[in-house]
């Protein structure tokens, strides 16, 4: 509204009653290049009184701006014709046909900067890229730094990875490995990879109390005692405020799996912390986290509402907002805030978050996507038997049963037993009679009536009285309601025939 009026020359007075906290980073405004002192163009006023003044002195000048302001206006609206439009289109295409020596690198450096300073993470990166093609050493060096930041902040793990190696290309080498080192444990720290975060943490040089609060949560959430209580005396109590020595205790709490004492240590202290401390050390998350592992779930999801209020788009919301999620058996979310929180890029997540994840895809009945993605995640963690049972139970929902056979000869040994069912059908379904009888088990009361009735079948065909028999008397014990009656004729005609 304020550039309209400015545009059509008129008085622009601004009454900011809510300025401290609009400012504060409690509004979803952030602060971006139109600064209101030096750029405005009206007056400044927070109290009522005092609008209402220059209101008056606004009428009794006419709605006319003041020398000040109109300069201002003037310097923001240089052509005031109909061809704004073309201007911008020739503008755009022309950016395909840069000739190098317009290039002005200091422009360049002064909006990298810019969008650096406002947050504003899509712009900066853009920004930082061009300076790492069209700048000096110096200036590609400090570009990177910005572009990490960049990078970081809009959760885009995979892509931050490959630019840290640049890194040593254009520093110090001493440097270059602190900082790639402290990125990979800012990254394992994210996605809640713990161990990873801990042994990169640990090899560090220096630590500070980002560093050490990184280190104490980590040690918290991997439930290391013994290195949470050696970190700890790292501490310097006397350089800490209230609100960090409080969130130490906290973690301690967390670390002994003690929620109720948690939440009640936080809870009520919520109002003293700053929007800083509440994105810095994020009391809210523990709190959400708490509650779900009481199985609170309302109230675990109201403080993670809590925290977007103040804080979009953070990575260990998202990941929190997703283990809630599959808590509440909600698969859909979990999958979509999994995906969201490392822009789709699963592989970064924790072992326990990919297992979520893809246990989410099977409770959806997202067998295609589960053929597709896990061969990599198996890859990745070969020794999780978990991945690779769901990956043969995909197979299967498929009737890919060449698939299973191959798969079930890449199991350890000791998990074989327990996916043993599966071949066994593959090898029946593919008319394998022989290599399916050679295979299968003698059910036990613990397998599914699916299994009893498909070794029941295939003892038929191979004329094993004994086993069938056996089959049917169980399926009619174990399972009364599933074809009773049905499995009785089938056991007395088979009676008759051996009469």
């Amino acid at each position: 509204v304020a550039f309209d009026f400015a545009y059509q020359d008129k008085a622009v007075a601004y009454y900011q009653f809510d300025h401290e906290s609009f400012f504060s980073g409690e509004h979803t405004y952030t602060i971006g290049y139109f600064d209101y002192d030096t750029d405005g163009f009206g007056p400044i006023e927070s109290e009522e009184g005092s609008f209402i003044a220059l209101l008056e002195e606004i009428l009794a000048n006419n709605c006319n701006p003041t020398d000040l302001y109109m300069k201002r206006i003037n310097s923001t609206f240089i052509n005031r014709d109909s061809s704004n439009c073309e201007r911008v289109y020739k503008a755009i295409t022309s950016l395909n046909n840069a000739v190098e020596d317009q290039f002005d690198i200091n422009i360049l450096l002064d909006i990298t900067l810019q969008a650096f300073e406002a947050q504003s993470w899509d712009l900066a990166e853009s920004r930082s890229n061009m300076v790492i093609e069209h700048g000096d050493e110096q200036q590609k060096a400090w570009a990177i730094h910005i572009l990490t930041e960049a990078l970081f902040y809009q959760n885009k793990f995979v892509e931050l990875i490959e630019i840290i190696e640049l890194i040593e290309q254009v520093n110090i080498p001493n440097e270059s490995k602190k900082t790639k080192d402290y990125w990979r444990a800012k990254i394992a720290f994210s996605t809640a990879n713990w161990q990873d975060a801990i042994d990169l943490i640990t090899s560090l040089p220096t630590f500070d109390n980002e560093i050490i609060f990184m280190l104490l949560l980590s040690y918290a959430a991997n439930g290391n005692t013994d290195g949470f209580e050696n970190t700890l005396e790292e501490v310097s109590y006397s350089e800490l405020n209230i609100i960090q020595s409080m969130m130490i205790k906290a973690w301690s709490l967390r670390l002994n799996n003690e929620w109720e004492e948690v939440i009640q240590l936080l809870e009520q202290e919520i109002l003293n912390f700053s929007v800083d401390q509440l994105r810095e050390l994020q009391p809210q998350i523990l709190i959400a986290q708490a509650y779900r592992h009481l199985s609170k779930y309302a109230e675990a999801h109201q403080h993670l509402v809590d925290f977007e209020k103040h804080t979009a788009h953070n990575i260990n919301c998202r990941i929190e907002i997703a283990r809630l999620a599959f808590a509440r058996e909600n698969y859909g979310k979990c999958i979509n805030q999994y995906e969201q929180a490392v822009n789709g890029k699963i592989e970064i997540l924790s072992e326990k978050a990919v297992l979520q994840y893809s246990l989410s895809h099977w409770n959806m009945s997202n067998f295609e996507e589960l053929v597709e993605i896990l061969p990599a995640i198996i890859a990745r963690y070969p020794s999780n038997q978990e991945f690779r049972k769901l990956y043969i139970l995909s197979l299967i929902e498929q009737s890919r049963w060449v698939e299973v056979i191959e798969e079930f000869s890449k199991v350890e040994i000791e998990y074989q037993a327990e996916l043993n069912p599966f071949v066994t059908l593959a090898n029946y379904r593919l008319g394998k009679i022989n290599e399916a009888y050679s295979t299968l088990r003698t059910p036990n009361i613990g397998d599914s009536y699916e299994y009893w009735e498909l070794v029941s079948e295939i003892a038929l065909i191979m004329e094993d009285t004994k086993l069938v028999k056996y089959c049917y008397k169980m399926m009619i014990a174990i399972f009364p309601k599933i074809k009773k009656y049905e499995t009785i004729q089938k056991l007395l005609q088979l009676s008759f025939q051996q009469v």
